[in-house]
């Protein structure tokens, strides 16, 4: 009997130590340690997918918007460089526009001897037999040849549409009073001889010591009378009026010219 009591005490204790030994984990705490791995394995994977898949395109995000605000500012200084060389190299350009247009109303201008007569080209110059100063005052057509001048110069090719245009209006106006003012030249120089007939005082005074010579001529014709040609004398005053009214011809002429100058262009240059 104590044999077996002790052996049943013997087999209790062991079995109650069995249970209460830590070394042998039971079904439950192996579960709960293995869902706690799963779970750190979960969090972990959760935060490698929240940093890949908000982190890094945050990141990407900033890293674009610097690139872009870099590109930004570096568009806006080449931007403010571009528009500083357009607007230097359209100076430049409007500067030898206007340079080309001074040049073409030089040279129209220049052509003013010629068509009012004073002075003839090399080849005509030539041909003239006449050569006195003024000789061929009124001969050319002195509306006709600054039109030709104006086409001559191509300048629709020199200006643009509303340049060519008002210059092209002011050649036709200038045209128009050298026509008039070369009619009534030409109808007062055939006029002389007979208004000097009725008034003497038209006729132009032989310089400044008019009054001299005229004084001088009394005097030689009461001391030699008949001895001055007054028909001579007649004709040559009714020339040197003729001569004075083609060299104020030509001053008419020239302002004509001159006023192409004066042009108020479409054209300017901003400021």
């Amino acid at each position: 009997m104590q044999r077996i009591s002790k052996k049943t005490v013997s087999n209790g204790t062991s079995e109650c130590q069995r249970c209460t030994n830590p070394s042998r984990p039971s079904n439950l705490d192996v579960w709960l340690s293995r869902v706690s791995h799963f779970s750190q394995f979960g969090l972990f994977t959760l935060t490698i997918g929240a940093f890949y898949f908000t982190v890094i395109p945050l990141y990407k995000t900033a890293a674009l918007e610097e690139s872009i605000a870099r590109r930004e500012a570096e568009l806006s200084a080449m931007t403010s460089k571009l528009v500083d060389a357009t607007a230097a190299l359209e100076t430049v350009r409007f500067e030898i526009y206007e340079r080309n247009r001074g040049d073409l109303i030089q040279g129209i201008v220049t052509a003013a001897p010629y068509c009012s007569g004073l002075m003839m080209h090399a080849t005509q110059s030539e041909k003239s037999k006449d050569r006195e100063l003024g000789s061929n005052l009124l001969k050319i057509d002195a509306a006709q040849c600054i039109q030709d001048e104006f086409n001559q110069r191509k300048s629709e090719a020199i200006l643009n549409g509303e340049d060519y245009k008002k210059l092209n209006e002011t050649v036709r106006q200038i045209a128009a009073n050298l026509s008039e003012i070369q009619k009534k030249t030409i109808l007062d120089i055939e006029n002389v001889p007979r208004l000097a007939e009725k008034d003497p005082s038209t006729l132009s005074p032989p310089g400044p010591y008019a009054s001299e010579v005229e004084q001088l001529d009394r005097l030689v014709e009461e001391v030699a009378p008949g001895l001055i040609d007054k028909k001579a004398k007649f004709n040559a005053a009714v020339e040197r009026t003729r001569s004075n009214m083609a060299i104020a011809y030509h001053n008419l002429v020239l302002k004509e010219f001159l006023s192409l100058r004066e042009i108020e262009w479409p054209t300017r240059k901003k400021q």
